[in-house]
């Protein structure tokens, strides 16, 4: 198994522990992009909704995820299936196909490096709208480390 395949398997622990982002990180995004909440924004790797939840916090929510892990595409649907603007895709975003739609916003929290990088940036980019950005950002935190001690403590 990948490492990029590690959360799929504890999607409920990995929801529980993960913090959330900033909300002044969307914001600067945002702003950065002059960015409409209409526009069309692409999520790679969108776990269990965490960054799509600091999206929908803004209003934001004309929002494709794509997400390799089926547990992990699950929970996220579940968890925003009152948002029918919402799209979770459960593939890899290499194997994904687009269908020609182009995104104002591609942006992935603590997943982009999970992405071969011969495939990915060159990918993202031409997805983009000619206006468009890239959001890359990551946690500093260790979530596997906090997950690890939460078992420990319980036993």
């Amino acid at each position: 198994m990948e490492n990029k395949e590690t959360f799929n398997l504890v999607a409920d622990e990995y929801e529980r522990y993960r913090p959330v982002y900033p909300s002044e990180m969307f914001d600067d995004i945002f702003t950065y992009l002059n960015l409409n909440k209409e526009d069309s924004i692409l999520e790679i790797g969108c776990g269990t909704g965490q960054a799509t939840g600091g999206l929908v916090s803004k209003d934001y929510t004309n929002i494709t995820c794509i997400e390799l892990g089926s547990n992990l595409a699950q929970f996220t649907a579940d968890k925003f299936k009152s948002y029918p603007s919402i799209q979770i895709i459960n593939t890899s975003f290499e194997d994904w196909n687009n269908e020609g739609k182009r995104f104002q916003l591609i942006m992935s929290g603590t997943a982009f490096h999970f992405i071969d990088p011969e495939v990915g940036y060159h990918r993202a980019w031409e997805l983009l709208e000619n206006t468009g950005g890239i959001g890359l950002f990551w946690m500093i935190r260790t979530i596997l480390r906090q997950m690890k001690l939460s078992r420990s403590v319980k036993k």
